[in-house]
């Protein structure tokens, strides 16, 4: 079946269109009869399938529909409003789809470190996993995939909020109910997370799914088919479709600058954004691992005003940068949470690491530590080891001998 849109008298219309419908009259392609029971497609006539990037596995084709018979979704005219629902669950969709590839490249990255071997100097050799250049980089990459996979889950908790809605918050652990906004607020937010997860995670794991191919050198540029479980490259390929269907990054940021000057529901969607992001300027002096003077709420109310004060017309032109600061203040807010609940020193490490990159500097001869104070080479391998694997003791490295 399928759910699409067709001009009618009235405007834009949605419809419910299966893909094949009833007839006794129905022959094989031998000419014999299919019987009462005979099907054939619904007015859709493929003209060629399409070569693409990626996605092979995926069938894409030329269509073209001629006396299809649909059933009309909703009011004539409300197309738009009637399959927003639908594309609310397949942004959505894109934006977890986008976090699984990072996961499944980082996995790969981290097992292939454990074994391959490169060369230490003086005829020394070692592990990739020994590599403390190699393991800062890795680090940095898991840090930054663990603040995307937290705004996309923090996205679909708003939408199974707003399914199922909570009547309070007693139940929940106190992290959780920090973030957790009021019943009120939940479609507001909903309206404008969705278009912004679906831009700013999508955009961002294709660069950090090339790194994850990078981190494999010369193999992670093989379409490694008869290797299936190294064969990043496709993966890659696949996740760069994230960004263009379901709206390009460029449409999702219009649509969630119109969302937030809407006459409307735009007020609505501002307070309830304000409500999560403004009241975060105690939250330095709580984490060891914010020292720095760059709060969510700081980012937040900049945007805020010139949203408030701008018209959607001025701001057009601004609505990427618009997304991306207003994105990077709640993985901010949601880093920070998890660094609490966590307690640990691994998970405020994350937020240090995203600190720094948020403000633009760097951390030379640092080990992103909340301090900012210089590390040893060890102090700083060990802790990087603690992102990536888990441990602060380093991963288990197999014994086994590189065959490249």
């Amino acid at each position: 079946m399928s759910v699409l849109l067709a001009r009618t008298q009235n405007g834009i219309s949605a419809f419910y269109a299966p893909m094949r419908r009833h007839d006794p009259s129905a022959k094989t392609m031998i000419g014999k009869s299919k019987g009462t029971g005979g099907m054939e497609l619904n007015g859709v006539r493929i003209q060629r399938l399409k070569n693409k990037f990626g996605t092979q596995s995926l069938p894409t084709a030329e269509l073209e529909l001629e006396g299809m018979r649909g059933w009309l979704l909703g009011k004539e005219g409300r197309g738009i409003n009637e399959i927003s629902t639908i594309l609310t669950l397949t942004r959505i969709h894109s934006a977890v789809g986008a976090v699984s590839y990072v996961g499944r490249g980082l996995a790969i990255a981290r097992a292939y470190a454990k074994v391959r071997q490169v060369g230490a100097g003086r005829g020394k050799r070692m592990l990739l996993a020994e590599s403390p250049l190699h393991m800062q980089t890795l680090a940095d990459m898991t840090a930054e995939y663990h603040g995307l996979m937290l705004l996309t889950f923090f996205t679909s908790y708003l939408l199974g909020l707003d399914e199922h809605p909570q009547t309070n918050k007693s139940g929940l652990p106190s992290a959780l109910a920090s973030i957790t906004p009021d019943q009120k607020h939940i479609a507001p937010l909903l309206r404008v997370l969705t278009p912004l997860c679906k831009a700013y995670v999508c955009k961002k794991s294709i660069p950090l799914l090339y790194s994850c191919m990078e981190a494999l050198g010369g193999v992670g540029y093989l379409v490694n088919e008869e290797t299936e479980y190294l064969n990043i490259s496709r993966i890659y390929r696949d996740c760069c479709v994230l960004s263009i269907w379901e709206g390009t990054t460029d449409v999702l940021a219009t649509d969630f600058l119109r969302a937030l000057k809407h006459p409307k529901g735009g007020q609505e969607s501002i307070d309830a954004l304000d409500t999560l992001l403004g009241n975060t300027n105690n939250w330095p002096q709580v984490a060891e691992a914010s020292s720095s003077a760059w709060t969510p709420s700081d980012s937040w109310q900049s945007v805020k005003t010139g949203v408030t004060r701008g018209s959607q017309e001025d701001l057009v032109g601004d609505a990427r940068s618009i997304l991306w600061t207003v994105a990077e203040a709640l993985t901010g807010v949601l880093l920070y949470a998890d660094a609490s609940r966590d307690g640990s020193e691994p998970a405020f490490d994350i937020l240090s690491r995203y600190r720094i990159r948020t403000r633009g500097e760097t951390s030379v001869g640092r080990a992103a530590k909340a301090s900012d104070e210089p590390q040893g080479s060890k102090e700083r391998l060990a802790r990087n080891h603690a992102i990536v694997y888990g441990r602060a003791g380093g991963p288990e490295v197999s014994p086994a001998l590189s065959k490249l």
